[in-house]
C-alpha cells in the first residue's frame, strides 16, 4: 500500500510531485529496465540522487509505515540543484511542473551515459527526410546524455513554419518533457487544450521574417504536431492568466487517446491510461498541493495529501479540477 509524505514546511507541491511519480512503474524499484539502466551509468556522475529514489520507493511501498519522511531525497534535490547550479527556491512555495522538470532533470543527470547513434541510409522521400531529421536531432540532444528518464518520459515535437505567399515550409524537430496546455473559459474537455496546441497560429514577426524560397518579408504560420510521444506523458495547465487563477473543471479522459495530435506512421499504440494527477486549491498568492493516484498493485485510487492517505471512487475523481495529468501508454 502506498504512503503519505511528511510536509515539511511549504513541500506540498513537490509532495504531490514525488507521489505521482511514485506511481508510475517504470520508476519502481521493480523495474528491471530501470534498474540496469542504472547500473550502466557514467561513473563519473552523482549518484546520491537516485540512491535517495531508490531508497524513498523502498519505503513507500516496501515498508509498514503509514507515513514516509521526505527529508532526505529533498535535502539531496537541493545539493544538486546548488552544484548544477540550478535556480530554485528551497522550500518556498513554488509550481508542481517546475518541480517535476528540475526533478526529472537532475534524475537524469545522476545516471546519464553516452551511446552510439549511427545513422544509415538514404531518405527517399518527404517522409523519410523528416525522419532522418528527427534521429539527427535526437542525436544531437542525447548521444552524449542518455537515460530511462529519456527514453521514457521525453516526447518529440514537429514544428512546421511555412511561408502563406508560396507555401514553402521549414521543420524543426524538438524534444519535450512535461506539455503545457492553455485553458480558456470555453474549453470544456482536456481534448479542447491538446487541440490548441497543434493548432496552426502566425507569427507576430511584422513581416521581419523572409522566406528562404520566395524572397518575401511575411507573417509566417506555424504549426505544431507531435512526432514522437513517449511511454509517459506529463499534461499540465496553466492554471494562472493575468494574475488570475482559472478555476474551471475540464473533462479528463480515463483513457487518453493520442492519435490525433501525432504525425508520425510508426507509432502503433497511441492510447494512454490515468495513473496520477496534481490539483492545487488557493489561488496565485498561495494555497495547497495534493494528489491522487492509482495503486496499480491494490488496484484502487487514492487520495494523497501530506500525510493523509485515503480512497477514492472513480466518480468522485471526475469532480476534481486537477491542472497535472500523468498518463501511461497502455500496453
Amino acid at each position: 500500500m502506498s504512503k503519505g509524505f511528511t510536509n515539511l514546511g511549504n513541500t506540498c507541491y513537490m509532495n504531490a510531485a514525488l507521489q505521482c511519480l511514485s506511481h508510475i512503474p517504470q520508476l519502481n524499484i521493480n523495474c528491471e529496465d530501470f534498474i540496469e539502466d542504472i547500473q550502466k551509468r557514467d561513473s563519473n556522475h552523482n549518484s546520491n540522487l537516485i540512491k535517495e529514489w531508490l531508497n524513498l520507493q523502498k519505503n513507500v511501498w516496501n515498508s509498514n509505515e503509514k507515513v514516509v519522511s521526505t527529508l532526505n531525497i529533498l535535502k539531496e534535490f537541493i545539493r544538486c540543484c546548488r552544484n548544477e547550479n540550478v535556480i530554485f527556491y528551497s522550500f518556498d512555495q513554488n509550481d508542481t511542473t517546475e518541480f517535476l522538470n528540475t526533478f526529472l532533470d537532475l534524475l537524469h543527470t545522476s545516471i546519464k551515459r553516452s551511446v552510439n547513434v549511427t545513422v544509415t541510409g538514404k531518405p527517399k522521400n518527404n517522409y523519410d527526410k523528416l525522419k532522418l531529421q528527427s534521429i539527427e536531432i535526437w542525436k544531437d540532444f542525447f548521444e552524449n546524455s542518455y537515460s530511462h528518464i529519456i527514453i521514457n518520459f521525453y516526447s518529440q515535437l514537429l514544428s512546421l513554419t511555412s511561408c502563406p505567399e508560396c507555401k514553402y515550409y521549414t521543420t524543426n524537430h524538438e524534444p519535450i518533457l512535461c506539455i503545457t496546455l492553455t485553458l480558456k473559459e470555453n474549453y470544456n474537455t482536456l481534448y479542447d487544450c491538446l487541440n490548441e496546441f497543434i493548432e496552426e497560429e502566425v507569427l507576430d514577426t511584422d513581416n521581419s521574417w523572409k522566406c528562404d524560397k520566395c524572397n518575401q518579408y511575411v507573417q509566417p504560420h506555424k504549426k505544431m504536431n507531435f512526432w514522437e510521444l513517449s511511454p509517459i506523458l506529463i499534461l499540465s495547465i496553466k492554471q494562472f492568466r493575468l494574475n488570475k487563477k482559472i478555476n474551471k473543471h475540464i473533462d479528463f479522459p480515463q483513457v487518453l487517446n493520442m492519435d490525433n495530435y501525432c504525425i508520425n506512421i510508426n507509432n502503433d499504440n497511441l492510447t494512454y491510461k490515468l495513473v496520477g494527477m496534481c490539483i492545487h486549491t488557493g489561488d496565485l498568492h498561495g494555497g495547497h498541493y495534493y494528489a491522487i493516484c492509482y495503486d496499480y498493485r491494490d488496484k484502487v485510487w487514492r487520495v494523497h495529501n501530506d500525510t493523509h492517505v485515503n480512497e477514492i471512487s472513480i466518480e468522485e475523481i471526475e469532480k476534481e479540477t486537477p491542472y497535472c495529468f500523468f498518463y501511461i501508454r497502455d500496453e
